[in-house]
């Protein structure tokens, strides 16, 4: 029981740090992205979303991945 428990935890452990690299490569593609963008990210209100959004897809040429979307919902919620 204790085995099955801990190798059970130990896949779990794995999986966060796979998504907390994951995210982590998102934060610095979107960080990127800002820099790259000539944008006013001082001053975010709820209706900049959508042309920063527009900005950042141009930027890097395809759509923003899930996790890339997700923290800018993020930084938005922050600001609110």
């Amino acid at each position: 029981m204790i085995r099955r428990n801990l190798v059970l935890l130990e896949y779990m452990v794995k999986k966060r740090i796979e998504e907390d690299g994951k995210r982590l490569e998102a934060i610095k593609k979107v960080n990127e992205l800002l820099l790259s963008a000539d944008l006013d990210i001082d001053d975010l209100d709820e209706g900049k979303k959508e042309i920063i959004l527009k900005k950042l897809t141009a930027i890097k040429g395809r759509p923003l991945n899930y996790l890339e979307l997700d923290l800018i919902e993020e930084i938005f919620n922050v600001n609110n």
